[in-house]
């Protein structure tokens, strides 16, 4: 493991490491988006929409989804990808099974996981043909036994889907490795060092999992929680959590290509980080990086 880490501080893979924008360019990108909204009649009203969309509507439940499996890998001291690695046969099932989970966190950890190396392409067939993402909790509260029909559909066939892919294209297919990179890149580690940027996080996090709860199942929060200054009460909370879930993002350090000292002591950091699970920060690191798209997603669709 130490050579591991070595080899990559004197950038033996460095030039297929993916690149990262520095802090000030992803400060930029987001200030200069916010500002090009502002500039626009009503864009003020559809950024503000957009990004307490994004916080409230995915989000919220895709740090709990993380936050579940991360922390219980920090728990119980579990290497998920050596897990799957040693265990091909189940890879399928398995991520079919996370993709049938309400919610798209199943599919985001399996995803990572296949970026790292750990699991075959079917893996991740299997996983988006069964998932319903966000959708699943507005078909729950409708039709339950339906919902739970299409649950089941989804997961046989992406399970047939997952192992036919595997059949045809073989377990390494588009894996990594094949392009030179090492199996388990620890450059795909996205994490919040900052505790005190973490805590404020969380402070809206927790009950906007609450409040998402609400949203998803279509409650009336106009009527539950009123108006404040011209929008929903519900639509502030969630503006600010996005904003803060961005700043997270953007403030967030990649390592520098031009300093090796920096690489190895990321790289260490990272590893250890995988073993002991800093799931907190994991958890910070990967939401914030999903929401920085989906809400750029939500706001291409709306203007």
């Amino acid at each position: 493991m130490i050579d591991r880490v070595a080899s990559l501080g004197r950038g033996s893979v460095s030039s297929h490491q993916p690149s990262e924008f520095s802090v000030p360019i992803k400060l930029s990108i987001v200030i200069g988006i916010a500002a090009s909204c502002l500039l626009l009649n009503g864009g003020a009203q559809i950024l503000a929409q957009c990004l307490s969309e994004a916080f409230l509507q995915v989000t919220v439940f895709v740090a709990a989804t993380l936050a579940i499996f991360y922390f219980l890998e920090a728990w119980f001291k579990i290497d998920a990808t050596a897990i799957l690695a040693r265990h091909y046969k189940w890879q399928v099932p398995i991520a079919a099974g996370l993709g049938a989970l309400p919610g798209c966190g199943g599919a985001i950890i399996v995803i990572t996981q296949f970026i790292r190396g750990g699991i075959s392409f079917g893996s991740v067939v299997a996983v988006l043909t069964a998932t319903m993402g966000d959708a699943a909790f507005l078909l729950l509260a409708k039709a339950p036994s339906v919902g739970l029909l299409i649950f089941a559909i989804g997961l046989v066939v992406g399970i047939i889907s997952g192992y036919a892919v595997d059949k045809i294209h073989g377990p390494t297919f588009l894996r990594q490795d094949r392009c030179g990179i090492k199996a388990d890149n620890r450059s795909h580690v996205r994490y919040v060092g900052s505790s005190v940027c973490r805590s404020l996080w969380i402070i809206f996090l927790l009950p906007g999992i609450v409040l998402g709860g609400f949203v998803a199942f279509q409650a009336n929060t106009l009527e539950l929680f009123g108006l404040f200054w011209g929008l929903e009460t519900i639509t502030w909370f969630g503006l600010a959590g996005g904003a803060i879930t961005l700043l997270l993002w953007a403030l967030m350090r990649q390592p520098n290509s031009d300093n090796k000292a920096n690489n190895r002591e990321f790289y260490q950091t990272s590893t250890r980080m995988v073993r002991l699970g800093d799931a907190a920060a994991r958890v910070a690191g990967d939401t914030s990086f999903i929401t920085v798209w989906v809400s750029l997603a939500f706001l291409i669709y709306e203007l």
